[in-house]
């Protein structure tokens, strides 16, 4: 990962309102130039950006980070991402993203998409989030906590 910098950056579409802090530049699919930046907003909220090397026009939001997590994650983030060969597929940055008050949620909820719906794929497997329990791993490490995770529906 490249060392970070910090820049302004805008462009007439869409203005960043303050410094961009960049993380790392790499070269996507069609031989683009790109890199993953975090903006960190007015109510201490972080965006991480996937954006070109200049300006934000055709940026794309990774995540976005609550006022108290861990700048760590940012990190995370952006080594997830660039080790993810599907990387490119999020959503594009716009000016309601700037805005600390806005919500990042839909005004109306699809009831399909709430946290009791089974998810289905092609070959109609159903997939769910449900807490899972601790499993034992290997003797130098400790037990996993209870979590969630991704379970198949029989």
């Amino acid at each position: 990962m490249s060392t970070l910098t910090t820049q302004t950056l805008s462009t007439p579409a869409l203005a960043v309102p303050g410094p961009l802090c960049e993380f790392a530049r790499y070269v996507d699919d069609a031989g683009n130039p790109r890199r993953i930046a975090t903006f960190t907003r007015a109510d201490a909220s972080v965006l991480i950006l996937d954006a070109p090397p200049c300006g934000v026009c055709g940026a794309r939001v990774l995540a976005e980070l609550a006022p108290d997590e861990p700048h760590e994650n940012a990190r995370l983030v952006c080594e997830m991402y660039l080790a993810d060969e599907s990387r490119g597929r999020c959503r594009a940055l716009t000016a309601g993203d700037l805005d600390p008050t806005s919500s990042a949620l839909p005004a109306v909820v699809d009831p399909a998409l709430s946290p009791d719906a089974v998810l289905r794929d092609a070959d109609g497997r159903g997939y769910a989030i449900r807490p899972v329990d601790a499993v034992p791993t290997p003797r130098f490490f400790r037990f996993v906590t209870p979590k969630l995770a991704w379970t198949n529906t029989f």
